[in-house]
């Protein structure tokens, strides 16, 4: 093999490439100043969403729980000191009635006077409510109801152990499968 042969080679692999693109430098530039651009434009778009949509979205769950003002006022703070939460919340005649389900726990039965139904929600096709109660020594107990979404309260059983909890302590619920 010759240097001439391998010249003429490169020489036909040349021709078969074709002359290159004008203005290729140009070219590619133009294309990373528009990502750059579109990629400012994005950023600006989501750092403007956040903007208007977090101080919407405070606003909007501060008027929501404002708006279901159902409580229950006991002097004690905490859990039975708070608005009722979730989607039920500004349905008072589900609330009493709820309120008048019965306490079947084993540490004792909350007063009466310082019941609360602290959240009633149809979720996850179901219907959810904590009610929450002081015992003699203000302990605060919570017991959570559920139903099938739409139930009416006299068809809340109690579907969680009893909790006991100091005031400002959360009180859970762990549903699994279908029921």
């Amino acid at each position: 093999m010759d240097v001439d042969y391998l010249r003429e080679a490169l020489r036909q692999d040349a021709q078969l490439a074709g002359d290159p693109e004008p203005n290729l430098y140009e070219q590619v530039r133009r294309q990373k100043s528009d990502r750059r651009r579109l990629s400012a434009v994005a950023s600006g778009l989501a750092a403007l969403l956040v903007g208007i949509g977090v101080p919407i979205s405070l606003n909007a769950l501060q008027s929501s729980a404002e708006s279901g003002q159902v409580v229950n006022s006991s002097g004690i703070d905490g859990h039975l000191g708070l608005p009722t939460r979730g989607s039920l919340g500004n349905d008072r005649t589900f609330i009493e009635a709820v309120l008048q389900l019965p306490w079947d726990v084993a540490g004792g039965v909350p007063r009466p006077e310082t019941r609360h139904v602290a959240f009633a929600a149809d979720l996850f096709e179901q219907r959810w409510a904590l009610v929450a109660g002081a015992l003699e020594d203000d302990t605060v107990v919570g017991t959570w109801f559920f139903a099938w979404a739409g139930a009416e309260a006299k068809n809340l059983r109690p579907g969680a152990q009893q909790q006991v909890a100091l005031p400002d302590e959360p009180m859970t619920a762990v549903r699994g499968g279908n029921g």
